[in-house]
């Protein structure tokens, strides 16, 4: 073979260059990023019913989800947590199946349990995790002047319908973006609110203008009419109502007949916050952009830019600013592990270059590293494989065996080449002679590395490209050795083997002391074997010692400068209240940020498992100048927290896509508190007797559970029978006073736009001495009885 291909120097030049050419294509077209796409063998259920208790959401909803989700195939593990207004269904599933039909077949179970949930309820979202959700970076709208646009405002209001409408449709609109997914923003609502005396004038009620708007709101769809030969579709409707038209509609009072307008005040108003953002303290919206799988960084960094760049031009009046940027960390790092490799490759070269004592070697070999990692990368395209960490550290391992293989054909035929034998068969005898031994040490080391793909769990489908890549280039480096470095050989040698003017430079260059260092080396070992041999048996207990008390980690440490601050302040807050709080506590902060933002309550991210949070609940991400200062920052903030001791709270690292794949299940220690003898939660004060125990016996420190103290109101209903009412009168008229009753939706644009009736604010406890309730009889009922 190797005879075949010298005479034919051309086609092999030709082909390689060839394989060159699509090889440097492929390059720009291989997907880049952190890691190899994998699925994390989890799906999360998320369950939002903001009226129900954590109890009622319990038995009534997450117990018949349970029992369906048990009937899913290869689940490993089902977790349940269940907090008023929102329940999270975790599963945990064996490593190996497929993702994709597991969440199939979940989607289809939930399915099959609506029949059994209550009708009013929206149904579960299903989230499938995997290595590609994390966003690539965040994007945080505001105004530039940011007086008077409070998150209360209509022009806030406006601000996060424009975002949903026009930005984020504009961001998914690009090729390499897979979805934007969107925060902050506070929703319209139409609220009626009965003008001072109207309700004891002309007896409206909640229940008259809800029946009056639902009579006003109705699609009577179409018919089909047939005409002779002819047939047309004739679409029935009563009139489309929008927020303007709402006043004008007709309500019929006793004998009278008026417009809405003119006995109830109409406004559109924000809806009751459950959650909100905050970027330096103010009140904006935050965009979470996520890629596609297949897509390029830098690609997909490129055409962002280029997007933002027209939209700061577009819309003045607006502030963009990219925050928690990961291809900052992607580009840093893949950029390292290119310079890494092609720097590796440098210095084998220059090694080469002064032991090898001849200038046309190291050339040779100069010239067939970069060819086998150019066509490293077209075998990576045809076999799917990425540009990320794993698979870029995979060819840094190997470019030594690439580097090897070179030399050692070389190698020999410059030994028959001394031996006085013809050129053309040197190179073919000295080619011919390494193909086994060289094969069988490539097929050696892959020996080593192509178990890593039958490694079980997350760690065998990440690690199966590092053993990939090895692989493809050690047979790669083979096939280039075996094949080019023979012909590029003939070629520098053929017209003169004398040597060159750099050779001569290189023979002066004396190696004697080297070769005197390593003899005298030898004879001292082979005089004191016996002593050397224990030095040797020592160092082998000693290693097998170190590596049990070494320290174990999942990841090395690695320096940051940033943190995540996990609040719960265990009070009954607004989301308002708790920003003034954080507001406070990072203005007494001697050590400013350089940058922090604040997830208040529960999100509106699609994407996001930590939807549910209670108002008085925050994460917020700080960011620093440096290491030092972030240490700084991480104490005070430390130092001020625990002189609070009602306030819950837990620092950790900002996530990224390597602490996603690898994050723990549960904390080491896991206590769960329940009541053997009843099944029901223990009381408060019986859980923190059990940890009081607990800590002094074994020494943790156990944190207190978080308590929430509610008011419980509950209609009395032998009386709403005596006094003619229906318990859910009672009800709907404390609602109406203290909070807004929902009574209709109606369309605005493409989205729905809530309509309630509400009376002037009044405490819990005002409401139920001042307000009234309408019993059948036309009776005014006081609301405490």
């Amino acid at each position: 073979m190797v005879e075949f291909l010298i005479k034919r120097p051309i086609a092999v030049f030709t082909t390689f260059i060839a394989l060159l050419v699509v090889g440097l294509v492929t390059m720009g077209l291989l997907p880049v990023s952190m890691l190899p796409t994998v699925d994390i063998p989890e799906i999360t259920i998320l369950v939002d019913r903001p009226e129900s208790s954590a109890r009622e959401l319990e038995s009534t909803i997450v117990q018949p989800l349970r029992r369906q989700l048990n009937q899913v195939g290869g689940i490993e593990a089902l977790k349940c947590a269940t907090n008023n207004g929102h329940a999270e269904i975790q599963l945990r599933f064996k490593y190996g199946i497929s993702m994709d039909m597991a969440y199939i077949e979940v989607n289809e179970k939930i399915d099959g349990a609506m029949g059994y949930l209550p009708r009013d309820m929206d149904r579960p979202r299903v989230i499938k995790a995997s290595a590609t959700d994390l966003p690539v970076f965040y994007l945080t709208i505001n105004y530039r002047d940011t007086t008077n646009k409070g998150v209360y405002s209509a022009d806030f209001a406006g601000l996060g319908d424009f975002c949903t409408s026009v930005i984020k449709k504009r961001l998914e609109q690009l090729p390499d973006v897979a979805i934007a997914d969107i925060t902050g923003i506070v929703k319209p609502e139409i609220v009626i609110t009965p003008k001072p005396g109207a309700a004891e004038v002309y007896g409206i009620t909640a229940e008259m203008i809800r029946r009056t708007l639902e009579s006003n709101n109705v699609t009577l769809g179409n018919v089909v009419v047939r005409d002779g030969y002819y047939q047309y579709n004739v679409r029935l409707s009563s009139g489309s109502l929008t927020s303007e038209s709402i006043g004008s509609i007709l309500i019929k009072v006793g004998t009278r007949i008026m417009r809405l307008a003119d006995v109830c005040t109409i406004n559109t108003v924000s809806q009751n916050m459950s959650g909100l953002y905050l970027e330096n303290g103010i009140p904006s919206i935050n965009i979470a952009v996520i890629k596609q799988q297949e897509s390029r960084m830098d690609d997909l960094q490129l055409t962002v830019n280029k997007l933002l760049n027209q939209m700061k031009r577009e819309y003045p009046a607006l502030a963009f600013k990219t925050s928690r940027d990961q291809t900052m960390l992607l580009s840093y790092t893949i950029s390292n592990l290119k310079q890494n490799l092609w720097l590796g490759g440098f210095m084998a070269f220059l090694v080469m270059f002064f032991f090898l004592k001849d200038t046309r070697t190291p050339l040779i070999i100069g010239i067939t590293i970069p060819v086998s990692l150019v066509i490293c990368m077209l075998v990576f395209y045809l076999t799917n494989l990425t540009i990320n960490v794993i698979s870029l550290s995979g060819l840094i391992l190997g470019i030594g065996m690439i580097v090897d293989n070179s030399i050692i054909v070389i190698d020999n035929i410059t030994q028959h080449v001394a031996r006085c034998d013809a050129l053309f068969k040197a190179i073919v005898k000295g080619t011919s002679e390494v193909i086994v031994p060289m094969l069988s040490a490539v097929l050696t080391t892959c020996s080593i590395f192509i178990p890593l793909v039958y490694l079980s769990g997350m760690a065998g489908a990440l690690f199966t490209d590092q053993a990939m890549s090895v692989s493809i280039g050690l047979f790669v480096s083979f096939i280039v050795a075996i094949t080019l470095i023979p012909v590029i050989y003939l070629l520098l040698y053929k017209k003169s083997q004398k040597k060159w003017f750099t050779d001569r430079l290189l023979e002066k260059i004396s190696w004697n002391n080297i070769d005197g260092f390593y003899g005298k080396g030898y004879d001292f070992f082979f005089r004191n074997k016996g002593k050397f041999a224990v030095v040797v048996v020592g160092l082998l207990v000693a290693g097998v010692w170190l590596f049990k008390i070494l320290p174990q980690e999942r990841m090395p440490q690695t320096s940051e400068t940033a943190l995540v601050l996990h609040l719960d302040y265990n009070r009954n807050l607004h989301p308002m209240g708790s920003a003034t709080l954080i507001n406070r506590l990072m203005a007494e902060l001697k050590n400013k940020p350089a940058l922090w933002s604040s997830y208040i309550g529960a999100n509106q991210f699609v994407m996001s498992k930590e939807s549910g949070a209670s108002a008085s609940e925050a994460t917020i991400y700080l960011e620093a100048s440096d290491e030092k200062s972030l240490g700084k920052l991480k104490r005070e903030i430390s130092e001020k927290l625990n002189s609070q001791k009602e306030i819950s709270w837990e620092i950790g690292k900002p996530e990224n896509i390597i602490e996603k794949v690898f994050e723990k299940n549960e904390a080491p220690l896991v206590l769960h508190v329940s009541n053997r003898t009843t099944g029901e939660m223990p009381t408060p004060a019986e859980a923190l007797i059990l940890l009081d125990k607990v800590a002094g016996s074994s020494g943790y420190r156990l944190p207190a559970p978080v308590l929430q103290s509610v008011f419980l109101v509950e209609p009395d209903v032998e009386k709403c029978r005596l006094y003619g009412l229906e318990p859910g009168s009672a009800v709907q008229a404390l609602k109406t006073v203290i909070n807004r009753f929902q009574i209709s939706k109606i369309l605005n644009g493409s989205d729905y736009l809530p309509v309630s009736v509400s009376l002037p604010y009044q405490s819990l406890h005002q409401a139920l001495n001042n307000q009234t309730v309408m019993s059948a009889q036309k009776t005014e009922i006081p609301l405490k009885a």
